[in-house]
């Protein structure tokens, strides 16, 4: 999932989910080894401004409750 992120700069939900909304999966579309790249949710990047990305969470969680959980999270990190 870490490598999902690392990739495409998305979390891994989000990636997963483009896939699926283009009618097909993130497997099927990209052709990664399945070893390597898993776009299940679990994985979110970690970003900051005007750094880039710093980091990847990871919860660990059922793939929603994960994604939920890591911005939750952030924003109150951020006082949102």
């Amino acid at each position: 999932m870490t490598r999902v992120v690392h990739r495409f700069g998305h979390s891994s939900l989000h990636v997963r989910q483009a896939s699926i909304e283009r009618g097909t999966t993130f497997e099927e579309e990209l052709g990664l080894d399945p070893a390597r790249y898993a776009a299940h949710g679990g994985a979110f990047p970690v970003v900051v401004r005007p750094v880039g990305p710093v980091g990847v969470v990871v919860s660990g969680l059922p793939q929603l409750a994960d994604h939920r959980m890591v911005v939750a999270a952030i924003r109150a990190h951020l006082g949102r």
